[in-house]
This record gives C-alpha cells, structure tokens and sequence, in this order.
C-alpha cells in the first residue's frame, strides 16, 4: 500500500484566505502502519466562535495512491473547531477512527494543537494557528 493523508477543511469561515485542502506526502510501499510525521500549518482567521457552524472543521481521509487510481482507505468524522478550540495551551494526541463503508477502516494517530494570537474567552475571537501532523 501506499498511502496518503488528506485533510479537508469543511466550511470553514469566509474570511479564511487560505487552502482548504491539503495533502500529505505518499508513502511508497509502507504497509498498513505507515507513519508519515508531516506537520501541516493552518492559518486561521480572526473570527468569533459563535459565528461557527457546527460543521466547521476538520475532515481527515487516507487514501491508497496508485499510479492509474486512488482507492479511498477510510475517512474520519468531522473535528470540529470548536472541539479542537478546547484546547489552546498544549499539544493534543488524538486517535482518529477511520471508516469505509461504515466498516471499520483502522485508526490514524494525529497531533493538533492551536496556538491563539492572544488570551482566548468564554465568547471567544479565534485568531491563530492550527498545527496538525499525521
């Protein structure tokens, strides 16, 4: 297998200027325990958290990459921002179950953390940056 990670921000706010896809590097022959250790930057926008949509987030796929297709490995359930806002001060593992066909596909190990620009409130204005390594 050769796998590949995607990440795929969903809804994310219109002030946002930045890539809403973003693809880890492929793999070549690494099995069904690949460990990629990429680290992608997300760049978020000054924005309050009530103007989030409960579907502003985070969607992660492994996909099998292929020279004449790409077979889809499994996809998590959307992480949401408000979820990975939850935690702004430290680096937060996260084992995220991948499913295909409502089957259990494995289970990818991340890392996220989101560090704010400034103190972060009760009703707070997000404006920071979102680390995330696969």
């Amino acid at each position: 297998m050769d796998p590949q990670v995607e990440i795929d921000l969903k809804d994310w706010p219109i002030t946002y200027r930045g890539p809403k896809y973003y693809k880890s590097k492929v793999l070549d022959a690494a099995g069904k325990t690949p460990a990629w250790n990429e680290k992608i930057s997300i760049s978020v926008p000054m924005i309050s958290s009530e103007l989030l949509l409960p579907t502003t987030g985070i969607l992660l796929r492994v996909m099998d990459e292929d020279i004449t297709n790409h077979d889809v490995v499994g996809e998590s359930v959307l992480i949401t921002l408000k979820e990975i806002f939850a935690y702004t001060t430290a680096a937060r593992q996260l084992p995220v179950k991948l499913l295909w066909k409502s089957k259990d596909a494995g289970t990818l190990n991340i890392d996220y953390q989101f560090e704010a620009k400034a103190p972060v409130e009760k009703k707070m204005i997000i404006d920071g940056e979102l680390s995330v390594t696969v």
